[in-house]
């Protein structure tokens, strides 16, 4: 009986273990998603933004605006659009099944249309698991 129990503890330790390196493999790939994601955006990489935003992304505003992907990619592509700096920080995982919820603090300067802007903001960008990839159906802001 005893034997039984210790075998019992062991593979719940080893489930819990299991559990954990899961969840770090999933955070390690979402932080390089969002990495990804970032450097498309910062050097205007129309193709990889465009692999990256689901065909129904939509976008959320920190201003309540609601804007399509299309909306968006216009605005990305646009010439009156330039990003001089942006850095990403305090990024936090929420997982669930093969939804993420991603909290980050973004901070970015640039231009558009000939005006100077300053940008720091909390976002949370939310993640849907697509086969092996992670993809981004929603966000709220993003830069």
């Amino acid at each position: 009986m005893r034997t039984g129990f210790v075998l019992v503890l062991s593979l719940l330790a080893l489930c819990a273990i299991a559990s954990a390196q899961g969840k770090q493999t999933q955070e390690a790939d979402i932080a390089r998603f969002i990495e990804s994601y970032d450097n498309a955006w910062n050097h205007k990489d129309a193709a990889a933004i465009e692999r990256i935003l689901a065909p129904d992304y939509v976008y959320f505003s920190s201003k309540g605006q609601v804007r399509s992907r299309q909306s968006l990619l216009e605005e990305f592509l646009s010439p009156k659009y330039n990003l001089a700096s942006a850095e990403r920080t305090e990024l936090k995982a929420y997982l669930t099944m093969d939804t993420a919820v991603v909290s980050s603090r973004w901070k970015g300067h640039g231009t558009y249309d000939g005006r100077e802007f300053h940008d720091d903001q909390r976002c949370s960008t939310v993640l849907a698991r697509r086969q092996k990839d992670w993809l981004a159906p929603a966000a709220a802001p993003t830069p």
